[in-house]
């Protein structure tokens, strides 16, 4: 059997090649598919998808293809599928459900399962466009969104709710290799060890003046809490996509805290190996993530940390947590004095932010959801 996978994977980025890592080591293991296409290039991939044991196609060529061109890639990557999935990073909204419904019409194989995973819906530049993509993904035989908002879109649509229901992506721990960091030379010897995942929404967005409070926060908290006791950081690069990544954002992390006078910085940057990720984020004390994938990743390597949110799927994470408000806080609201009291006291009591009995009920969930899946996708569509 073949699967085909699209989605946002292959861009460097350690979140959404989580999605591609699990469905391959899904497909392969639980469903016994043997061959998974998917529509990036092979070097940018997970090493824990290509270690799959079936038959891997990723012949996508390393520069960005245009619309058309991406859609004859995506055409042929689909061709022959029993099952196609669109996940990871996907956001249906404006003129992608265009390019969705193309897709949809050109499958040789026309009962393919089909199902979105992780995805989002909107925003919309009005109520056709709406309208059509409603009836495009009525056509799914799954759509897993990762926001609470996209349950209540597609309720307004009238899109039939059984086949709809929203990701706990903490729950997905028991997919991952939660490894024991091996003595590492390197370690930092008497220091406190902080790493800090920063997004880029600068470059993304424009967001210049959020994101200089946001820093200078952090800043702030570290030099602070250095000049009580001396501290390592450790800057994580978690998205080193050259356009969408963090890179620049780390580059302006790191020049702000080398002014601090005997602070130790080194950096480590997403290598394509997710457990070398959570690996990493083992080895520190604490951890301040500005991405939404280095705080799950953190609370699965039972390490503490803070989660500074710029999206609404990440509110809805703290939510779901239930996390005392003194580990949250908006990337426009980046508080110093209250960062620096959270950071000590994390390091001085380092209990993990999430306790085992919700990873255990989140896990429990999506287990039983994975369950759903596998008997769907046994069932002819």
């Amino acid at each position: 059997m073949k699967a085909s996978i699209t989605g946002w994977h292959g861009k460097q980025n350690v979140g959404d090649d989580a999605f591609c890592a699990i469905f391959a080591r899904w497909l392969s293991h639980n469903l016994h598919y043997d061959e998974i296409a998917i529509n990036a290039p092979r070097r940018f991939l997970p090493k824990e998808a290509t270690s799959q044991t079936c038959h891997f196609d990723a012949n996508f060529p390393e520069q960005a293809p245009g619309r058309l061109h991406r859609f004859l890639l995506d055409r042929s990557l689909h061709r022959g599928a029993d099952l196609v999935v669109f996940g990871g990073g996907s956001i249906f909204h404006r003129h992608r459900w265009r390019l969705l419904d193309w897709q949809l019409k050109t499958y040789p194989k026309r009962n393919s399962h089909l199902m979105a995973i992780g995805v989002s819906l909107g925003p919309f530049p009005n109520s056709t466009h709406e309208r059509l993509c409603a009836r495009t993904l009525s056509k799914f035989d799954r759509i897993i969104v990762r926001d609470e908002q996209s349950l209540v879109w597609a309720r307004d649509q009238g899109l039939d709710q059984t086949k709809w229901c929203k990701d706990i992506v903490l729950g997905w721990g028991h997919f991952y290799e939660i490894p024991t960091p091996a003595p590492n030379s390197d370690q930092p010897v008497n220091r406190k060890v902080i790493a800090i995942s920063i997004a880029d929404r600068e470059s993304e967005f424009g967001s210049t003046e959020t994101d200089d409070r946001k820093r200078e926060g952090i800043v702030d908290a570290i030099k602070t809490l250095h000049a009580q006791e001396p501290l390592h950081v450790k800057i994580i690069v978690s998205c080193v996509h050259p356009v969408r990544g963090d890179l620049a954002a780390s580059e302006r992390l790191r020049s702000s805290i080398e002014s601090i006078g005997g602070l130790e910085i080194s950096e480590y940057r997403y290598d394509g190996s997710i457990t070398n990720y959570i690996s990493v984020l083992k080895q520190c004390d604490a951890a301040i993530c500005n991405r939404m994938h280095a705080f799950v990743f953190s609370c699965l390597a039972k390490r503490p940390a803070i989660l500074i949110s710029y999206a609404k799927k990440m509110v809805e994470l703290a939510n779901y947590l239930a996390i005392d408000s003194s580990v949250f806080f908006s990337t426009d609201d980046v508080d110093a004095k209250r960062l620096e009291t959270t950071l000590r006291d994390q390091l001085a009591n380092p209990i993990p932010v999430v306790d085992d009995a919700l990873l255990d009920d989140a896990q429990s969930d999506v287990s039983k959801m994975f369950q759903q899946l596998t008997s769907e996708l046994t069932t002819p569509a």
